[in-house]
Parts: C-alpha cells; structure tokens; sequence
C-alpha cells in the first residue's frame, strides 16, 4: 500500500502523483501507434517527417501535430562534448495538453539511422523530456503523438550547457584566430598543460624535441637547431605545452607556447604525424591548416564493428606469418612495429602479443564502398591496432585501449564548394556539374563528366593535342592517345632519410584524382651515394606488382644519383592507379651509406 500525504492537494494531483510512483495506473495508455523502426517492418516514420531545419538552443519551437503533420524534426549540431535538455511542453499557457513523444537521433555517414534516446512522458506530465551527455556531432529531435490520433499545437525547446554547444566556422582554422582562442572553442577540449623547461628535463620526452625547435623557429630565432638551445633563447627559458582532444574529429594536437619580447609565439602540431598545423605570432595564428573534422569512425573499435554503416567480412584471428598474403603481411608488420618499435618480421611481433594472435576485419563503408582493414590485437589486456585503407598501408585510424585516435576517415565538409581541380570526399563536396573522381584515402579530384572535343584523338604530344585541356596518354608506352587534363598528375614526397648498409629504404605516395589504370608512368630520383652503384630502385603500383627502376652501375659512382622524369615500363596498364605506390631503394653492399633525397611520380590514367 502507498499513503500519500498531501498537505495541498487536489483529487487531480494526488491522482497524477500515485501514478508516477506505480508500475501501472488506471489511467494505462496502451501501446504507442507509430512507432519509430529501424530496418524492417513498418514505413520508418523519422525517415519522413515535416523537417523544420535548425533549431536555436534555448529557443522554444511551435508547431502542431495535424492530419497532415504528425511527425515534426529539427536539427542541431555540436562542435565538441555538452549535455542537452530536449522537451516538449504546452505552445499557449492554459491549451489542452498534447500527449507528445520525443525521439533523438545522430547523424551517421548513411544517415539519421535508429534512435539514440526516447521520452513518453516527463515524470507525471505527457510532455516529454529527455536530458543527454553527447559529443561533437550532428542531431535530430522528432516529435510524435503517443496515438495517431492526437492533434494540437506543442512547443519544443533545446537547451545545452558545455564547450560544445559553441559552433566552429565553415572551413575555418580549428583553433580559432588566436593562441588564446583554442581554449575557448567548443570544438576542441585542452588538456594537461605542463612548463618544458631545461631545470625539469624528466618533462620533456624525445618527441618534444623536433617540436620545440620548430616551435621557437616561428620567432625571430629561426637559426636554432637543438631542443636545449631553443629553450635557451625563449623568455625565462619555458615553453607551455598543451595537448587538445577533437572528440568529433578523433584527434590529438599539441601547442609549444612561449615569451618572445614579451609577445607571445610558437606552433600547433598534429600529435600523432607531427605535422606543424599552425603558427603563433604576437598571439595570433598564421597559416593555419587544420579545420574541424568529423571522424566516420565510432569512438571504439568494438563500436566500429557493431555500426551498421560497415559491412564486415574476412574477419579472422592469425597465428602464424604464413597465414598472411604478402600486404597483410605487411600491413601486420607495419601495425607491430608502430606498437613495439623494431620487429624484425611478422613472427617475431606474433610472439609478443596476448595469446600470440592478431585479428585481421575486412570493413566495408556500405555508402561509398571504401574498403578499411583493421589490424588489432591484444598488448597487455588492451586492444591496440591500426584501421589501414583498404589495399595499402595508408592509416585510417589509431585503436589505442579500444578506443579511436588519429582519424584519417573524416565526412565530406564542403558541400558544394569544390571547384575543377580541388580536392573531394564525396560528390556532394563538388559544385554542381561537378564529380569526385578517383577517391583514395579520403580524397579525390572534382572535375568535369563527359568527353571533350578530340578526347580519343591519336597524339605524339601534349601539344598535338590542340587543347591545354588534353593531354597525350600513352605516349611512353607507343600508343598515344588524347584524354582530359585531369587524368595526369604529380604527387612528390621530398622528406630526406638515410640509406644504410645492406638495407632498403621504402616510401610510398597516396595517389588520388585519376581516372582507373595507368597509361604512362614517370619517377624523378634523387639518392646521395659515395658509391651509387651499389644501389637498386623498384617502385610498386596499389596492386603489388613491382618494376625495376634502376639497377646500379659502375658509371654512377662519384655523384649523386639522379633520375630525372624517367619512363618506367613494365606495368600491365590493367591495374589500378589510385592508392599507394612505393619506392623501395636498397643497398647491396656493406661499407657505405647514401641519403633518400625524395622523388617524385607522374601518372597518366585512362578508364579501364
């Protein structure tokens, strides 16, 4: 039995007291009509309501639920972690009431998929309510009748408290405008601010080192080359450095802030490539690259295999090298040796994991059809790993305790605003007349669809083509042909690394943009080597076939070895040009080493 005390009330609110505190009430509702599915069974009501846009938060909405509306959504977006308060209450003081629903959704790379949260009733009210903590993403709210026959007006309200109520700018630095700023911007979330300075050397770890040189070159004192002499000439010799987490674009960025002439310098970097992505002057940043990003990953691996959005497959545990085809052995090797440093080969990293297995997944992007393989396995009772693209050892992603990090696979973030030429994710990045070709690695080419005049036309030259929009395909392999402009390009990796004895040095190019297989393909070189003809230079296309580039000779001792735009022929023309080609350079003899000065790739493309 329930007794109730109470001191003001009338039969109406005793009554709707009892019932919030009961299982059941002698006012039962039944069963809600409608109700919002996921797959099969009746039409997905939240796949076609009245859409009313954005919704402002904190600002009440009114709309009525009628023969012709009986499904009302609004949108709105987060940059960063909040906690929002949706509900539903009366449109005009005194109405009759509206028993509504309310469902909330999150927007997924297919779309607004099931609902994530539900409220029928708030408490003794048929008004609904329903209160989240959520991270950077886009939502939706959906109001419903409890029954499909109610009707009458409602009203809806979003409130959010948190840094990521904050919207970030279109295609705006991440960052903000200033040093300050990226500690106020809902996108991102600082922390773990520590002073480097050389009186504390146990703060400063061996990746801080590159990073404070380039940091404290952004100043005047561009001419420093050593970590100890950069935090020598920097105000009371202190750096500031501070980590920042983008929970929507699963990504980790540092700053080195410090005193220069009482103004304020320094550098933003990317944590996990080193990239420098901005530069602090006076306080302001300059030259800023990196702009918020939502990651099409969810934040745990276990979560990325359960999402709908992915077809799995090829999902299978390894416990021997031998079970690998050659580019899982080698995307198995890179993802050991990312974890553990040096391991001289797929056995050796094998005896080092729990319960000496690895588990390769083969993730299929249902909405562009993008391949991922996963690598993961388990070091020390945690989950570790890497997401690669598809038939390459380009990351996608980090699995670090389970969780996402460094994200590579990012949504489309500028609809309709690519031009001819600009790089894409998507069509919809294009504008109109425009399509997104050759995607790899989360980037592909706008350009214009159909068949220019002479396109099909023999050609010994670009130039006897008659159009700066032809080029001449082929023409290294002897069958010349003119194709549009957009089907060549350049891609360069110009990053320098020594040669070492009796070893081979391996550096691929992400290449995008082209149309399906290669006509013509083109390397410039460029190794210092005491002794160049000790080395031998291969380069291999995204389907593993591999050519001979060079092949060393006595007359290449004496200076460096330079390959300027060279023919490369022996690839069948039938395999794909988008994905990763790799250089590979290697040292037959002992007693010498050289230097990878960079090189550089042409391609030319036809449709298969």
């Amino acid at each position: 039995m329930v007794v109730i005390d109470r001191p003001f009330g009338s039969t109406l609110t005793t009554l709707a007291l009892v019932c919030s505190l009961l299982p059941a009430c002698l006012d039962d509702k039944g069963a809600e009509d409608d109700v919002p599915t996921h797959g099969d069974g009746k039409d997905d009501s939240q796949r076609r309501p009245t859409d009313h846009g954005d919704l402002e938060f904190a600002t009440p909405a009114i709309e009525t639920l009628s023969d012709t509306a009986m499904f009302h959504a609004w949108q709105f977006e987060l940059s960063g972690d909040a906690e929002i308060d949706a509900s539903t209450t009366y449109a005009v003081l005194g109405q009759r009431r509206v028993d509504t629903v309310l469902y909330l959704y999150k927007e997924g790379p297919t779309g607004w998929g099931p609902y994530i949260a539900r409220n029928d009733d708030d408490g003794s009210r048929v008004y609904s309510r329903v209160k989240r903590e959520l991270g950077a993403g886009r939502y939706r709210v959906l109001v419903k009748g409890f029954k499909s026959t109610i009707r009458g007006r409602f009203a809806v309200e979003v409130d959010c408290e948190g840094a990521g109520c904050a919207p970030v700018a279109a295609g705006g630095c991440l960052f903000g405008d200033s040093y300050r700023s990226a500690f106020e911007t809902g996108a991102l979330t600082p922390q773990d601010t520590q002073v480097l300075s050389l009186a504390h050397p146990e703060r400063i770890s061996p990746f801080d080192h590159d990073r404070i040189v380039r940091a404290v070159q952004q100043s005047s004192h561009s001419d420093v080359t050593t970590w100890q002499e950069a935090l020598g000439r920097v105000d009371g010799g202190e750096i500031n450095r501070t980590f920042f987490i983008e929970s929507g674009g699963r990504r980790t960025f540092v700053a080195y802030e410090y005193g220069a002439g009482d103004n304020s310098y320094g550098a933003f970097f990317d944590h996990h490539s080193n990239a420098l992505v901005a530069s602090i002057h006076d306080g302001d940043l300059e030259e800023c690259t990196a702009v918020a990003e939502t990651c099409l990953l969810a934040e745990s691996y276990p979560a990325v295999r359960a999402d709908p959005a992915y077809s799995v497959s090829n999902d299978r545990y390894i416990s021997m090298a031998s079970q690998l085809e050659p580019l899982e052995a080698a995307q198995a090797l890179a993802t050991f040796r990312a974890i553990y440093g040096e391991v001289a080969d797929v056995g050796a990293g094998l005896a080092m994991v729990d319960d000496g297995s690895l588990r390769f997944t083969s993730l299929i992007h249902v909405a562009t059809q993008t391949e991922l393989v996963a690598v993961e396995f388990g070091a020390g009772d945690t989950s570790v790993g890497r997401i690669y693209y598809g038939t390459s050892l380009q990351v996608a992603a980090r699995i670090s305790d389970s969780s996402i990090e460094a994200c590579n696979w990012f949504s489309a973030r500028a609809p309709g605003e690519a031009t001819a030429g600009d790089v894409c994710r998507a069509g919809s990045d294009c504008v109109a007349g425009l399509r997104c070709e050759g995607t790899f690695a989360n980037a592909g080419t706008c350009v214009m669809p159909g068949h220019p005049p002479g396109e099909g036309n023999e050609c010994a030259s670009d130039s006897a083509c008659g159009d700066p929009g032809l080029v001449c395909a082929g023409v290294t392999r002897g069958y010349g042909l003119c194709r549009p402009v957009w089907m060549r390009a350049t891609f360069a990796d110009p990053t320098t690394s020594i040669v070492p004895d009796r070893a081979t040095v391996a550096r691929a190019i992400a290449v995008h943009g082209l149309a399906t297989v290669d006509t013509d393909v083109v390397v410039s070189v460029r190794v210092a080597h005491p002794r160049a003809s000790q080395l031998r230079i291969t380069l291999t296309n995204p389907a593993g076939s591999e050519v001979l580039v060079h092949d060393g000779v006595a007359s290449d001792n004496g200076a460096p070895l330079v390959l300027a735009a060279k023919p490369i022929l022996g690839f069948s023309g039938d395999e794909s040009v988008n994905g990763e080609w790799t250089l590979r350079v290697t040292d037959r003899t002992s007693g010498q080493v050289g230097t990878f000065e960079g090189w550089q790739l042409t391609l030319t493309s036809r449709y298969d």
